[in-house]
């Protein structure tokens, strides 16, 4: 009261009944204000004690304290951050001194008359210094609503306490109330330990994130979450009112999460066991879904590849491949290799590039060596190496069209104008057949036998070297039809002046693929030697030139009708070479050379009088026999040059009725049966020997081993195989009783498999025990094996099923295209390597499947090692 100036007293209430703990806390906070000079900490005056109550006079703030300026309405956030930095600045300034307050809240913060804050109420402070601590065993320090969960619940304390508290105060700024809030002091100290202070944010959308990220720093639970001082606060509070990035960072997602599981273990345990089922369902769905897609992405791709090459158009097969690789490295599967084996059995046809080529002469033979020239009327043949003249033909029109055949035997002559082709024989120049068309011929081209003519009409025509109209081909939509045979096969090519290129097989009349590209009507049209490459000639010795491969693993031959064969004992054979094939059908004996695409040879038979044909291994030898022919055999001559030709037959064994079904594969012995005596023979076409006999009627099956030392027998007549032992001819096992046996044959050395009409049987021909296959009961539709055992061949639809014969799982699937016809029951034959497969179908057609070659082009694919 000398000082003349206005004082605020601080009593100790109750002091009658205070004890001396709370006279000592009450001195206590007189002594700990009074260590204090600062603006922003109400100073101490005066300490004393009047009628045994103590006191201590201190600055009068006469202004309201934070919590009454507040009131439930939020301060701006800059007026907050601005307030709260000077309180932490006076806070820094008493830690500066080891003076700890514990108890900052707003209640606490006094406002003066400049509106600049003071703490005051430093009822519950410590000395950091090692003062003992005068708090009452279970007496809560500090306010819970503000205070630091150390402080309230364990009674700790440092300076990161106090940080807590800035925290809550700015908390109570921005927010207009605590942190925590609850009907009683249990319900807040139950937040206070397991809650997390709802971000200022939902209570004042206006609160800048920064901000907020200082507030809730300081509220971390952990006090090594907090700011070390509060210092560290006034700094980021002033960084943040300068509008400069804060150093406090807000805790991402996952240390949010961890922060709750810490203080909820055992809900976190719950929900995590949850979160792990929902997750592992979720995953297990999605993962489910998204497999589903890729596997329905997979079926896309592969029915996209099967619709383009079922549409036949040119172009397709780069892009197909390139689906079904992606098909197969989502999943591999048979389909996916099936369908790529399916395009490997087709040509193609590129879009045309313009080059400089000169058309070769159109009427030259085929194998180059001659050509033919008109002198006047006269249509004179020469040798194309030296000029020589070979024939001459009198009274043809010059500007006739003429095409020598292969190998300039004979000529074909279209006179100008005209719709008359006359083939005439250059050695007898006898007129060999007649061709008749409606309208006149725009061009013709040979194949052996074939003959192919391009007509005004727009049609293809494709006659058989006696003048028979075969087929009758339509697919072109504007005249000038040029065609071309594709050298050393049945396939044609033909242009017009429309935009297609058509690529046919003459013989089976078929449509095999077309190319839609824009070109110029053609002059002529040629092949380039190796069959690769298709010319259209333009003008200005230029050419549109089409890359048109053949097929990388087929190859067809036919007859130019369908000629079906009723043999179910066997109707094809096979060169060890793969070569030479020999076909039978109700007509005659076929062999074809696949090196050329011709026809060898052509031996008739009498209507339903069944014939059969087996090469040497040499290919030197072609036998024949049948139920009106005796054995013969057939001299094979392969010159350098020009086709293959056959001698005449000569009889090694008399007698008729004779079939020829198998033999050992270097050609030392003929197995044969004779229904008629009802036999099976073994014959050595190299020894007059009569041959052996075994007594079987009504013969069916039979095979022989490779080393002809048993031959295995079966009968309609009766049930059960028969083994044979040769040269003794007895009867050394005897196998499936009571099944009929439909088909036999070795496999390799030492195996021999079965069809019945039960199931399909394995047995080893040294004790003949049956082998139980791995996979369970065979089902073979037809069936023959490779010379060596690994492989064999049944029937399946529209193509051919390899199997591998240790576990007997499919190894390739041949699909025949369209082209080919229906197979029906094809009869198949390896030859000596198991290399190509020659399948003989149902209508006459003689198939050759490169299946080595298919097994590479797969491996370059990428289509190899799946199931």
């Amino acid at each position: 009261a000398g000082l003349d100036r206005i004082v605020a007293v601080k009593l100790l209430l109750g002091a009658k009944f205070a004890g001396d703990e709370e006279r000592e806390r009450f001195h206590r906070e007189a002594r700990t204000a009074a260590r204090l000079r600062h603006p922003g900490i109400v100073g101490i005056f005066d300490i004393g004690e009047d009628d045994d109550v103590p006191w201590f006079s201190m600055e009068f703030v006469g202004g309201k304290n934070l919590e009454q300026l507040v009131r439930g309405q939020p301060m701006s956030a800059k007026d907050a951050a601005r307030c709260v930095r000077k309180i932490a600045a006076a806070l820094q300034h008493a830690h500066g001194h080891d003076v700890l307050h514990r108890d900052l809240k707003p209640s606490n913060i006094l406002i003066d008359a400049g509106g600049e804050p003071q703490i005051g109420d430093f009822g519950i402070a410590s000395i950091s210094a090692g003062q003992p601590d005068l708090t009452r065993t279970g007496q809560t320090l500090g306010s819970p609503g503000y205070a630091a969960p150390e402080l309230v619940l364990a009674g700790k304390a440092d300076k990161r306490t106090d940080v807590y508290g800035l925290g809550a105060v700015l908390y109570h700024l921005l927010g207009g109330r605590p942190p925590f809030t609850g009907p009683t002091p249990d319900a807040v100290l139950v937040q206070l330990r397991e809650s997390d202070p709802l971000p200022p944010r939902k209570l004042n959308p206006d609160v800048p994130r920064d901000l907020e990220t200082i507030c809730l720093k300081c509220l971390e639970k952990k006090p090594e979450g907090r700011y070390e001082t509060a210092g560290e606060v006034a700094d980021d509070l002033a960084r943040f009112l300068e509008n400069k990035p804060i150093h406090a960072r807000p805790p991402d997602v996952v240390e949010r999460t961890w922060r709750w599981a810490v203080r909820h273990p055992g809900m976190a345990a719950l929900i995590g066991t949850i979160v792990l089922l929902v997750s592992g369902f979720v995953v297990s769905v999605v993962s489910f879904a998204r497999h589903q897609a890729r596997m329905e992405h997979r079926t896309s791709l592969v029915s996209e590849s099967r619709v383009a090459r079922q549409s036949r158009l040119a172009g397709a097969r780069p892009a197909a491949l390139a689906k079904l690789r992606e098909a197969w490295e989502i999943a591999p599967s048979r389909e996916i290799r099936d369908e790529a084996v399916a395009f490997l059995a087709l040509p193609d046809i590129s879009m045309p590039v313009r080059v400089d080529a000169k058309a070769p002469d159109p009427t030259r033979s085929a194998d180059g060596k001659f050509h033919a020239v008109f002198q006047g009327d006269v249509l004179v043949v020469m040798e194309t190496a030296t000029g020589r003249e070979v024939v001459r033909l009198e009274g043809e029109k010059a500007g006739s069209g003429v095409k020598l055949d292969d190998h300039g035997t004979r000529i074909a002559i279209a006179a100008p104008k005209s719709g008359v082709l006359r083939v005439i024989s250059l050695s007898s120049k006898e007129e060999l057949a007649v061709c008749r068309h409606p309208l006149p011929l725009q061009s013709l081209d040979w194949s052996g036998d074939l003959l192919a003519t391009g007509c005004e009409n727009r049609f293809i025509y494709i006659w058989n070297d006696r003048g028979e109209l075969k087929h009758r081909l339509s697919g072109h939509e504007a005249p000038t039809i040029r065609v071309a045979f594709r050298p050393g096969s049945q396939e044609l090519a033909s242009t017009s002046a429309d935009p297609h290129v058509n690529l046919w097989h003459a013989a089976r009349g078929t449509w095999i693929l077309r190319r839609e590209a824009s070109h110029s009507a053609h002059g002529a049209v040629w092949w380039s030697k190796d069959g690769r490459k298709f010319f259209g000639a333009v003008e200005d010795g230029m050419a549109d030139e089409f890359s048109l491969p053949a097929a990388q693993c087929l190859e067809v031959l036919s007859p130019p009708q369908d000629e079906p064969h009723s043999n179910n004992l066997g109707s094809a054979s096979f060169s060890n070479d793969g070569r030479l094939a020999a076909v039978v059908d109700e007509v005659s004996a076929r062999v074809w050379d696949f090196e050329s695409g011709r026809l060898v040879l052509e031996q008739a038979s009498e209507p339903g009088q069944w014939l059969s044909a087996r090469f040497s291994a040499d290919s030197g030898l072609l036998w024949t026999c049948g139920f009106s022919h005796e054995l013969t055999e057939r001299a094979l001559e392969f010159p350098q040059e020009g086709p293959i030709t056959a001698g005449p037959p000569r009889v090694i064994h008399r007698g008729h009725g004779s079939l020829l079904r198998d033999g050992t594969p270097d050609g030392r012995l003929l197995l044969m049966s004779n229904n008629g005596f009802g036999k099976f023979l073994v014959f050595s076409p190299g020894k007059p020997a009569a041959p052996l006999q075994l007594d079987h009627p009504g013969t069916m099956a039979c095979t022989m081993g490779p080393a002809g030392d048993w031959v295995a027998t079966s009968s309609f007549q009766s049930r059960g195989l028969r083994i044979w032992s040769v040269p003794e001819g007895k009867i050394v096992s005897e196998l499936c009783a009571g099944e009929t046996v439909m088909q036999a044959a070795a496999l390799g050395d030492d195996r021999l498999i079965v069809r019945t009409s039960a199931a399909t049987r394995i047995f080893r021909s040294g004790d003949w025990s049956e082998e139980k296959p791995p996979g369970g009961p065979l089902k073979l539709n037809g069936l023959t094996a490779s010379r060596d055992g690994k492989l064999v061949a049944t029937l399946a639809d529209n193509g051919v099923r390899l199997l591998e014969t240790q576990g007997f799982t499919e190894t390739l699937r041949l699909t025949l295209p369209d082209h080919v016809g229906w197979p029906g029951e094809s009869h198949l034959v390896f030859d000596e390597e198991g290399d190509h497969l020659l399948i003989h179908t149902a209508l006459g057609v003689a198939c050759r499947w490169d299946i080595k070659t298919t097994e590479d082009e797969l491996r370059k694919a990428g289509l190899t090692g799946g199931p």
